[in-house]
């Protein structure tokens, strides 16, 4: 009804300037488009037709790639494995991620640190594809909207929109925080399940070499992992993003809830594995003090934004973060 009177202002000769974010809605009445994007003109588009099956798909801003979310001509620095630019997420019209950016090279040990709600695990839920899915769900039961804007890249390719499980493929593996496990099934039963989309000879090695980086795990192979103890949990948990065989490994939270021995044996079986394989690591954790001296590069942020950025040493040294992760 309301886009009933809009045609008729229009046709006694009232000029009509609208903003509005689902641009289908008002296609009969609309003649010229002005698309943007962070706040830039990105199109100008002047309808020839107002039905709307006359149409072509290409005036489809998110087939044209005007969301945000599918750029073209973006490159990547080689050396970098991932890079994320300009990346907002909202759920609903709060805003969780403001215009992050980061980049991540070959090999290197990456911690992004900081406080609860601070915008970590959506990132990490952005990295791994998993923002998607659960955009998805939303979508389809009516629930939360979530959007989600700029770009992320993977080896060079945009892999923004790319599902979960073929980041999976590609060799990005998040572990979750709260060290999610199959709590009915044993110890060796999860780490087999985590290897289902390798052969037994690959699932096989990893398993030894799961074992060796944590040697506990070899003695509770038929114990339940319901029965396990927070830090045994966490150590299956990464034990099985590693039997995927990951080329960027996310660890969202791993010393949550952990004693100090167990976030230390964590961290260190975390850089004997980067030392050893030369994976790549990305870390979201709030407590700084055990990741900090030994991660190459860190990310601080706050309330969604990026604050700080430096190699791991500067920021241990920086007045700013001592006062608020080390209380000194």
């Amino acid at each position: 009804m309301f886009y009933r009177e809009l045609s008729q202002l229009q046709r006694i000769g009232i000029s009509i300037l609208q903003a509005r974010g689902v641009w289908n809605l008002c296609i009969s009445v609309i003649v010229i488009y002005l698309f943007f994007d962070f706040c830039n003109l990105t199109r100008t588009l002047k309808l020839e037709t107002q039905n709307p099956e006359q149409i072509d798909k290409s005036f489809n801003p998110a087939a044209a790639g005007l969301n945000g979310l599918n750029r073209p001509n973006l490159k990547q620095e080689p050396g970098i494995v991932l890079q994320v630019k300009n990346l907002m997420v909202f759920f609903e019209n709060a805003l969780a991620l403001n215009d992050f950016s980061m980049e991540v090279q070959a090999g290197e040990f990456v911690g992004v640190i900081g406080s609860n709600s601070a915008g970590k695990t959506t990132l990490m839920n952005a990295l791994s594809g998993l923002i998607v899915d659960m955009r998805i769900k939303e979508q389809r039961k009516g629930g939360e909207r979530i959007s989600v804007y700029g770009d992320i890249l993977f080896e060079g390719e945009n892999i923004t929109h790319l599902k979960p499980s073929e980041r999976v493929k590609k060799g990005i593996v998040l572990s979750r925080e709260r060290h999610p496990v199959f709590p009915e099934s044993s110890v060796l039963e999860n780490l087999k399940i985590a290897g289902y989309l390798r052969t037994k000879v690959q699932t096989s090695r990893a398993l030894e070499a799961v074992f060796e980086l944590f040697p506990v795990l070899k003695k509770l192979t038929t114990r339940k992992a319901g029965f396990l103890s927070g830090g045994e949990q966490q150590m299956l948990a990464i034990g099985m993003a590693l039997v995927v065989g990951p080329r960027l490994l996310l660890l969202d939270e791993p010393l949550l809830g952990l004693s100090p021995m167990i976030q230390k044996t964590v961290v260190s079986a975390v850089v004997s594995l980067r030392d050893t394989t030369g994976i790549t690591v990305v870390l979201s954790e709030q407590f700084a003090r055990p990741v900090l001296p030994v991660i190459d590069r860190g990310y601080v942020v706050e309330n969604g934004m990026l604050t700080l950025a430096d190699t791991g040493q500067a920021l241990m040294k920086n007045p700013e973060v001592k006062s608020a992760y080390f209380g000194v």
